[in-house]
C-alpha cells in the first residue's frame, strides 16, 4: 500500500512537471505570435508611410491613392490583434475612421492636402504605437472631415 502511494506520488509529480514544460512552450510559442502580429503591424504602418509619400495628385494618382488606402486597411484590421491595443485602445477605431474617410471620394482633397500631417502621424506611430496623442490626432482629423 505504502508502495503503490508512493508510485501514484511519483507518477504526479512527473505529470505535474510534463504539465509545465508543456505550459512554458505554449506561453513562448503565444509570444511568438503576438510578436510576430506587432512586428507585422508595425510593417503595415511604414508601408501607409510609403504610400503617403507617393505622389497622391495628377493623372497616375488614383493607383497610389488605393494603394494607400489598402495599407490603412490594413494596419486597421491587424490593429485589434496586437498588443499595443492594450495600451492604445481607440488605435483601431483611428485606423477604421481614416481608412473610412479615405474611401470617401469627397474627402480625398483634403487628405491629399494633409500628407505631410500623415507621414508625420504614422512615423511617430509606426516607432511607437502606444503614442495615445498620435492616435487622438488622427481622430480629430477625421471627425473635422465630418463637420
Amino acid at each position: 500500500m505504502l508502495r503503490s502511494r508512493h508510485t501514484a506520488a511519483v507518477i504526479l509529480i512527473l505529470a505535474a512537471i510534463i504539465l509545465l514544460f508543456s505550459i512554458s512552450a505554449l506561453v513562448k510559442k503565444q509570444e511568438g505570435v503576438q510578436n510576430k502580429i506587432d512586428r507585422t503591424f508595425i510593417e503595415q504602418l511604414s508601408n501607409v508611410i510609403t504610400g503617403f509619400s507617393m505622389k497622391l495628385t495628377g493623372d497616375e494618382s488614383a493607383a497610389s491613392y488605393q494603394r494607400c488606402i489598402a495599407s490603412v486597411a490594413a494596419a486597421a484590421a491587424l490593429s485589434p490583434l496586437t498588443s499595443f491595443e492594450r495600451t492604445n485602445d481607440l488605435l483601431d477605431i483611428a485606423l477604421h475612421n481614416l481608412y473610412m474617410a479615405m474611401l470617401n471620394p469627397d474627402y480625398r482633397d483634403e487628405i491629399v492636402n494633409n500628407v505631410d500631417l500623415f507621414r508625420e502621424l504614422f512615423y511617430t506611430l509606426s516607432r511607437n504605437p502606444k503614442d495615445e496623442g498620435t492616435t487622438n490626432a488622427i481622430i480629430k482629423f477625421t471627425e473635422s472631415l465630418q463637420q
